[in-house]
């Protein structure tokens, strides 16, 4: 068995290494101005699910007005069935 060194021992250090050989040729590059870039489904389904929901914020404010108002009504069998379907 041979060691070569204190960088054999830590992997990080050799990736850091190995990462500085890359010669531009073989470097990824960016997408240029003009150039068309096409996403897998899988990709746009991320990009989908992380983009933020649509507020409807004229629910949000009758919501608002019935908790004011002490009319709005609590249903913990609901709320329960909720988180359990989430966690799922």
């Amino acid at each position: 068995m041979k060691i070569y060194g204190p960088a054999a021992l830590n992997p990080v250090r050799r990736l850091e290494s190995d990462r500085n050989d890359v010669s531009p040729a073989d470097a990824p590059r960016s997408a240029e101005a003009g150039e068309k870039v096409a996403f897998s489904g899988v990709a746009e389904a991320v990009a989908e699910a992380r983009s933020p929901e649509v507020i409807d914020q004229a629910r949000v404010e009758r919501i608002r007005e019935a908790i004011a108002k002490n009319r709005f009504p609590i249903d913990p069998m609901r709320i329960a069935r909720k988180m359990l379907t989430e966690e799922r």
